[in-house]
C-alpha cells in the first residue's frame, strides 16, 4: 500500500524462507534486498535463489545467512554497510526462539541508525503475545 517506504532503500527480510515479502520489495523499487534465513537452511537458500532468478532480480536480491541470536555485525561474515529497513512475516511463531530473535533485531537496530522495522504476525494463542516483548 505504501511502496514509497521501500523505494530506493536497502531492505533485509528476516526469516525469508522463499522470500515473498523481499521479492515484492524488490519489484516495488528497493535498490537492494538481502534475504536472511538460517545458515543451515540450504533448501530455503536454493528455493530463494531460484525465485530471485526467475523474477530477474539477480542484481537486487541476495541470500544473507543469519541465525536468531546472532549479534550483528560481530557474527556476520559480511556485514551490510547501510541498511534502511528490516521486514519480516510471521517471525514470532515459536516462543522458544523469541528471545534470540529479539536479540538479533536489537543488534541490527543499534548498528543501523534510523532503521525501520516492519513485521506482521498471526496470533496463534491468547496465552502468548508479541505485545509482551
Amino acid at each position: 500500500m505504501h511502496p514509497e517506504l521501500i523505494q530506493n532503500k536497502c531492505v533485509l527480510e528476516l526469516g525469508a524462507g522463499i522470500g515473498l515479502p523481499g521479492l515484492v520489495s524488490a519489484v516495488l523499487g528497493a535498490h537492494k534486498v538481502y534475504f536472511a534465513d538460517k545458515r543451515e537452511n540450504k533448501m530455503a537458500q536454493l528455493l530463494l535463489e531460484r525465485n530471485i532468478e526467475r523474477n530477474g532480480l539477480q542484481s537486487i536480491g541476495q541470500w544473507y545467512p543469519i541465525n536468531w541470536g546472532d549479534c550483528y555485525p560481530f557474527e556476520m561474515d559480511h556485514p551490510i554497510d547501510k541498511l534502511d529497513i528490516v521486514i519480516g512475516s510471521d517471525l514470532f511463531y515459536e516462543p522458544k526462539h523469541l528471545e534470540s530473535l529479539v536479540m538479533t533485531i536489537a543488534s541490527l537496530v543499534r548498528y543501523h541508525s534510523g532503521l525501520g522495522l516492519y513485521t506482521v504476525y498471526q496470533e496463534r494463542s491468547c496465552k502468548r503475545s508479541v505485545g509482551k516483548l
